[in-house]
């Protein structure tokens, strides 16, 4: 049973939580995309598009997603899987994205939605697992909604670092839909085991983007 009240919906929590505009800073972060683009790896939309997919179904977006409902299923061991997001950041840029989101998420809900615990030091994917849990929302409903502002902010970075244009941004936010789709429906099956990625080109991008001389993403 939710505890939270009957006049909010499930789709207008998630909404709101999972937008570019929920106040957890996704602006300031690229993934390591900058670093991409400085090198010229990633130098129009299709190849902007290709990163996208592979971050999202094969790299942080599948790790994020396992976490996401791990936390959902066995809230009572945060912990464990609080250590294994930290543990599972390639470098110092993508710990400080999800710790500082995580602790952004976690004080706005504290503040605007009535779910407390915003003095626990966690990853982005474990907040949004145990708010989540917290409000009764469904697992798959939350993990699409997760995935897709996880899209959205990457796309966002890809309009201003590649750049893109709007409707090669929307382009890229409809193909980002059904790998999301398809990536939810993969990770019912997965548990904490399967968490890893062998994407080497994005975790060199993650560790290089802490040396650029110039930046404006600080990941």
């Amino acid at each position: 049973m939710s505890t939270r009240s009957a006049a909010i919906s499930d789709a207008q929590l998630l909404q709101a939580w999972f937008s570019p505009a929920f106040p957890v800073g996704g602006f300031n972060y690229s993934h390591g995309l900058e670093a991409l683009v400085s090198s010229g790896a990633v130098a129009d939309a299709g190849s902007f598009q290709d990163w996208l997919h592979e971050v999202i179904c094969f790299g942080a977006g599948r790790n994020d997603a396992i976490l996401v409902q791990a936390c959902m299923r066995e809230p009572e061991n945060w912990q464990q899987i609080n250590d294994l997001a930290l543990a599972s950041c390639a470098g110092s840029g993508r710990l400080l994205e999800t710790q500082a989101q995580g602790q952004a998420f976690a004080r706005t809900l504290a503040l605007a939605y009535d779910v407390g615990f915003q003095d626990m030091d966690l990853a982005l994917p474990v907040a949004a697992g145990l708010a989540a849990k917290a409000k009764g929302l469904a697992v798959q409903a939350t993990l699409r909604a997760y995935l897709q502002g996880m899209a959205s902010n990457l796309i966002h970075a890809g309009v201003r670092l590649v750049p893109l244009g709007q409707t090669q941004a929307q382009q890229a936010l409809v193909a980002s839909m059904g790998w999301i789709a398809e990536l939810c429906e993969q990770v019912g099956d997965l548990g904490l085991d399967d968490l890893g990625t062998d994407l080497w080109l994005a975790d060199s991008a993650s560790l290089a983007q802490e040396t650029l001389e110039t930046r404006i993403f600080r990941s």
